[in-house]
C-alpha cells in the first residue's frame, strides 16, 4: 500500500520510513528546462532589457549557462547575472551598441545569504531603491506569471514516475527545487504525482542544501539520505548535507531513471549503495557538463 500522504506538506516531513530521498523537479522529473528557457525565460529577458539586436546571441549564451554548464538548473537570479556577464564579454554586443544593465545591486542580493525568491528580492528592493533591482523583480514576477499561465504542460519522464511510485512505498520523498513552490505544486498536482511526496520545497525556502537539511531534521543517519538531480547544484546540496547523490544525465534522462529504478534504488534500500559507488555514477555526469 502506498504510504505517502495524499497531500504533500511543507518540510520537514513527518518521518514514515528509515530513508529520505530528495528529488529535483525541473530537468529531473520533468523535461521542462529547455521549454522554460526557450519559450519563457529568454524571451522575457530580451523584452525587459531591449536585447532584440542580439537575440540569437542571448539564446546561445543562455543555453550554455542554463543547460550545458556547472550552472545548469541554478537559481534564476545568479544565472541572470552570469548571462549578462557573458554578454558583456561579446564584441557583437559592443558592435551593435546594446546597453547592458548595472546589476551590482542584484549581485549584492545574490551574495547576501537571503532565500533567492521574489519575496526576499522585493524586500531588498524596498531597502535599496536601485532601478535595476526593481526591474529584475518585475521581470521575475512576470516570468513566474508567464510560466504559470502560458506554459504547456510537460509530462514527467516515464521512468521518473515509475521510480517515484516505487520509492513512495519505502522512503520519505521531498521535492528539492529552486523553482517557486507554487509552480512546483501546480506541476506535480497536474500530473497526479504530488501525493507521492511528503514535502515540497521551492526557492522561497533557501538553498537546496538548506532544504535537504530541513527535510532531514536529524532523523536520517548517514547513508540513509539520497539526493537525485540533473544539475551540479543538486550534487553540491547532497555533499553539503551529507547525502548520497544519484545523477540524472541530461539527454539520457529515461535511461538514468530506469537504471535508478532497476539497479540503484534497491541497493540504496539495502544499504549497499555507498559513496564509492555513487562516485562511479557521478563521473559521466561531470563529463556531460564539462566539470573537472
Amino acid at each position: 500500500m502506498n504510504t505517502a500522504g495524499s497531500q504533500s506538506s511543507s518540510i520537514p516531513p513527518s518521518q514514515r520510513h528509515a530513508t529520505l530521498v530528495g528529488i529535483d523537479s525541473d530537468g529531473c522529473v520533468f523535461d521542462s528546462l529547455p521549454v522554460k528557457l526557450h519559450h519563457h525565460v529568454v524571451p522575457l529577458v530580451i523584452r525587459w532589457w531591449g536585447l532584440d539586436p542580439v537575440a540569437a546571441l542571448v539564446h546561445r549564451k543562455a543555453d550554455q549557462i542554463n543547460l550545458f554548464s556547472a550552472s545548469r538548473g541554478g537559481n534564476r537570479f545568479p544565472n541572470l547575472l552570469l548571462l549578462f556577464e557573458a554578454l558583456a564579454a561579446e564584441p557583437e554586443v559592443r558592435l551593435r551598441q546594446v546597453a547592458l544593465p548595472d546589476l551590482a545591486a542584484l549581485r549584492r542580493f545574490c551574495e547576501s545569504g537571503a532565500a533567492l525568491g521574489n519575496t526576499a528580492l522585493a524586500a531588498a528592493a524596498a531597502r535599496e531603491p536601485d532601478p535595476e533591482l526593481r526591474r529584475v523583480l518585475a521581470w521575475s514576477r512576470a516570468l513566474s506569471h508567464d510560466i504559470d499561465t502560458r506554459m504547456d504542460p510537460v509530462p514527467p519522464f516515464v521512468w521518473a514516475r515509475r521510480s517515484l511510485e516505487r520509492m513512495a512505498q519505502s522512503s520519505d520523498l521531498v521535492v528539492i527545487s529552486q523553482t517557486p513552490e507554487a509552480t512546483i505544486r501546480r506541476e506535480w498536482r497536474r500530473h497526479g504525482i504530488d501525493h507521492l511526496v511528503t514535502g515540497i520545497a521551492g526557492q522561497e525556502q533557501g538553498s537546496k542544501a538548506r532544504q535537504l537539511a530541513q527535510a532531514n531534521g536529524g532523523s536520517y543517519p548517514a547513508g540513509r539520505m539520497l539526493m537525485i538531480g540533473d544539475a551540479p547544484g543538486d550534487h553540491r546540496a547532497a555533499v553539503e548535507s551529507g547525502a548520497l547523490f544519484f545523477p540524472i544525465l541530461p539527454g539520457d534522462e529515461e535511461t538514468s531513471w530506469r537504471q535508478f529504478h532497476d539497479e540503484v534504488y534497491p541497493r540504496f534500500l539495502d544499504g549497499a549503495f555507498g559513496s564509492e559507488e555513487a562516485e562511479v555514477w557521478l563521473r559521466p555526469f561531470k563529463a556531460r557538463l564539462g566539470i573537472p
